[in-house]
């Protein structure tokens, strides 16, 4: 029987960095933070870091806190509020309430994404994605292998049904009546072949069609209800006019009423009357101008509430094309990974049938930072959003090569 031996990776001189604190993590997008007003009676509320590094604070609206530790995110937030004259003496607390996820891929047992945690190594990481596969008992690339092929499976029906939600999404913001074929993501197409997408995409062209004919119908509905106060302003108007037109009558009756008077042709109480008629009209002249005005006003809070409508109902499209967008990104994470776990699981299991091999474990670690990826050790801390690459070599050169061939006639399966 053939045998393996685990060499274990190669120890550098250097000294390794420490552990970043979890109050010195700088936030970025995809982190969510707990923001409290301990002064006020509502719940803490839970504001994720956008894409653009903001958050939504209360009161406050759009914070750019991506970059800072929760430390300076608050002191952010806190002079804010105090030059919004909003808070003279800001009570409020923030804490992270998640990181991003980690990734890690390669050759470990269970490749995919896993929350992060304060003080998270290279080791913990591949611990938590299942170890290595190169500790697999001789029976167990069997088992692997169908396992990964479920995995498989699965993340390709992730990647369709998110590409979809995404295809959705993007044909609403364009105003398509349905899904078009550009609308589906370009970087999931590949993913997407042999795969039936008529059941999803008659499903999403439903929920596309009932979401806009709800929109639709609430606008309809706002523009009758402007129509009709429109209508009811051109009644008033001519009411207006008519009570003015008899206002002025009236005071030309009371013109010719004083005159008389001072001829001794009428009595005062005659004038009096004249002069409490005008009141009246003067009095109705000025409810009706009220009236009207009221009017105008419902017509532009109508007017403000369709314009708010289409907003708010744009910026959610545009939020859940974010969130399927991230979604989607990670299926296809998922699949790539699976998909190589795959390739490296067949070609140990070929390497270990046909020759004693020595397998050595290398990491790296791929950061969002200008340094891109480096090498690491399994003591070497990790921050969120960090992609771990667990690479397994071996002292044969024909072994792995080998073994790839099968898998990836398994992967087309």
């Amino acid at each position: 029987m053939a045998f393996c031996a685990l060499a274990a990776p190669v120890q550098r001189a250097q000294a390794q960095p420490l552990l970043p604190k979890a109050n010195e993590l700088p936030l970025a997008a995809g982190d969510v933070v707990r923001l409290d007003i301990l002064d006020d009676s509502t719940d803490p509320v839970s504001l994720p870091v956008g894409a653009d590094g903001n958050i939504q604070a209360p009161f406050l609206g759009s914070v750019h806190v991506a970059g800072k530790s929760i430390a300076e995110a608050l002191d952010t937030l806190n002079r804010h509020y105090k030059d919004a004259k909003i808070f003279v003496s800001p009570k409020v607390s923030l804490a992270v309430e998640s990181y991003r996820q980690i990734f890690v891929l390669g050759d470990v047992r269970q490749p995919g994404a896993y929350p992060f945690q304060v003080g998270l190594t290279v080791q913990k990481a591949v611990a938590l994605a299942g170890g290595h596969i190169a500790v697999t008992a001789p029976q167990d690339p069997v088992l692997a292998q169908a396992r990964i092929r479920g995995d498989i499976d699965t993340a390709r029906s992730d990647v369709a049904r998110e590409a979809i939600s995404v295809a959705r999404l993007s044909a609403q913001i364009a105003g398509h009546d349905e899904i078009l074929d550009t609308d589906i993501p370009t970087d999931a197409k590949p993913y997407l072949r042999g795969v039936d997408l008529d059941p999803l995409r008659d499903l999403a062209n439903r929920i596309l069609k009932s979401d806009e004919s709800g929109i639709a119908t609430k606008i309809a509905a706002l523009d009758a209800q402007i129509t009709s106060a429109r209508r009811s302003t051109v009644l008033f108007e001519q009411l207006l006019k008519k009570v003015g037109t008899s206002a002025d009558l009236t005071r030309s009756d009371l013109d010719r009423a004083k005159g008389l008077n001072k001829r001794g042709l009428n009595t005062l109480s005659q004038v009096s009357d004249i002069e409490r008629q005008l009141g009246s009209e003067e009095s109705r002249q000025l409810e009706v101008m009220g009236d009207l005005s009221n009017i105008n006003r419902e017509i532009g809070v109508l007017e403000s509430e369709i314009v708010d409508t289409r907003q708010t109902h744009h910026l959610t499209l545009l939020s859940d094309l974010q969130d399927h967008g991230s979604a989607l990104d990670k299926a296809i994470v998922s699949l790539k990974s699976s998909e190589q776990a795959l390739v490296a699981v067949v070609g140990f299991q070929a390497a270990r049938a046909t020759a004693n091999v020595d397998i050595a474990l290398s990491y790296a670690i791929r950061r969002d930072t200008a340094q891109g990826e480096r090498s690491a050790e399994e003591t070497s801390p990790l921050r969120p959003g960090d992609v771990v690459v667990v690479t397994m070599k071996t002292d044969t050169n024909d072994a792995i090569p080998a073994g790839k061939q099968d898998a990836q006639h398994l992967v087309q399966r």
